[in-house]
């Protein structure tokens, strides 16, 4: 690897393309959000898709590349012991159209800037993370990022017009939109993206049964694993759109360097209806009767994550907290939460009436079931309140430390049917409680997504084998 290094940074010296070894940059590049860490031997910052192409037609065995934005990904998936492109230093131009309601975006831009301008025009990128103080577009349409409102204007995937990449000759390709008559020609182009179009065709003809299948109606609705292959035709339309593909591959297939997003347009009124739920066991009527109201947005955090957002969130908290206590008091005359779940829904139109009566409905609804609160939140300062401990519910979490007591965050976005919580989250609590484990839990859970952070004793002789266990 030495020498493949040496003949790349000879080359990067001649083409006056920026790189660094500094070794605070690299152990500072050798973390995302994940539990893994992986030193690089190289930090590139391309200042173009010019100085991209020209980096990978230099690669060499065994050298690899990896690329990187925000470093929120929790897989590792940006990690390498190789070459690291950062695309953050200069590769962050964004340019809104407001009026064909989208943005093309360069791949080391961060959602907070694209946020910024989209705003200025009521408009936002609707896959909305939790991480989107902090994440980049380009690991957003990378890991497929889903958020709040995904479960409304869906996920990443749903919300990328087309791609550009990198591909592994060097070579720079849009894939966008094509007619029919577009997919065939480009199947008869003799280059990388040719053979691309050729091999997506066959396996088009050669797995037609299968494909479709993937359209079928599934009991969730975030999918942000393997190659999605099953979006590239729409039958509908009679169009190819190869950049789904891209979305999820976590640049397996491709480096990006822009992308076209699709914008939605913010609605003004909202109502936001706040539970705390006791038994786990009315956790699928709860989130089914949501669900059938058309909400923008169904979250949740539980104890455990609440207690220990007071010790950064107080003020938000205690505001909570007070709430429940004084509304406790008023029918029954219990001072203490004693929850094991909050559940945050939000209704959003423009016909204020429509979202007011979409809150008293699923109000209405939800009265017979005993031992659960259900609110309709009226104050401003505590609507804010409540969604600044959901969206950071994983920083809480994650920074748990307490002598050699350190959470690890092991158990990623578990997607399962709503219908099956009442068995999943005991079964998981279950297990957790086996082996002595102490957790907290988060996510969209009207997506049927869960984010569980576990805390391990890491001096521990068996700390491994525990998680392991997981």
């Amino acid at each position: 690897m030495k020498e493949s290094l040496a003949r790349l940074v000879e080359l990067l010296h001649k083409e006056d393309i920026e790189y660094t070894t500094d070794e605070s940059i690299l152990t500072e590049s050798s973390r995302d959000a994940s539990i893994f860490s992986i030193q690089p031997s190289l930090v590139i910052y391309p200042r173009n898709s010019g100085e991209i192409s020209t980096i990978v037609r230099a690669i060499e065995s065994p050298l690899s590349i990896s690329v990187r934005a925000g470093g929120t990904c929790m897989t590792g998936a940006s990690l390498t012991n190789s070459v690291l492109l950062n695309l953050t230093k200069h590769m962050t131009y964004i340019e809104v159209d407001a009026v064909c309601a989208c943005a093309t975006v360069e791949m080391g831009a961060f959602y907070k800037d694209l946020e910024h301008k989209t705003l200025e025009h009521n408009l936002y990128l609707a896959s909305y993370p939790s991480s989107k103080d902090v994440c980049g577009v380009a690991g957003m349409i990378g890991n497929n990022a889903s958020g709040e409102k995904s479960i409304r204007y869906g996920a990443t995937i749903d919300n990328v017009i087309s791609v550009t990449a990198i591909l592994h000759d060097g070579s720079e390709v849009v894939f966008e939109e094509l007619t029919e008559d577009e997919f065939h020609k480009k199947t008869k182009l003799d280059t990388c993206e040719g053979d691309i179009y050729r091999d997506i065709q066959k396996l088009l003809h050669d797995h037609q049964k299968a494909v479709e299948s993937l359209h079928k109606d599934h009991p969730v609705k975030k999918c942000a694993s393997g190659y999605r292959i099953d979006r590239v035709y729409n039958k509908k339309a009679n169009t190819y759109n190869l950049s789904p593909l891209f979305v999820g591959s976590q640049s397996t297939l491709g480096i990006l360097t822009e992308a076209k997003v699709k914008l939605t347009r913010k609605q003004d009124n909202r109502k936001l209806v706040f539970m705390g739920i006791k038994n786990l066991s009315d956790l699928p009527f709860i989130l089914k009767t949501i669900m059938n109201h058309d909400p923008e947005s169904v979250e949740t955090f539980d104890i455990h994550t609440f207690e220990r957002a007071k010790g950064f969130h107080t003020e938000h908290t205690n505001r909570v907290q007070d709430f429940f206590d004084n509304a406790y008091q008023k029918t029954d005359s219990i001072t203490k939460i004693g929850f094991n779940l909050f559940v945050l829904a939000e209704f959003a139109s423009d016909n204020i009436d429509i979202v007011e009566e979409q809150a008293k409905d699923v109000v209405k609804e939800l009265a017979s079931i005993d031992e659960l609160k259900v609110f309709e939140i009226q104050d401003t300062v505590l609507y804010d309140s409540i969604w600044k401990i959901r969206r950071n519910s994983f920083a809480v979490m994650r920074d748990y430390k307490d002598g050699t007591r350190h959470a690890v965050p092991c158990i990623e976005d578990v997607i399962v049917p709503i219908h099956t919580f009442d068995v999943f989250v005991p079964e998981l609590t279950s297990i957790l409680k086996k082996h002595n484990i102490f957790s907290a839990f988060h996510g969209h859970i009207g997506d049927g997504s869960l984010r569980i952070i576990p805390v391990f004793d890491l001096s521990a002789p068996d700390v491994v084998n525990q998680i392991d266990s997981l």
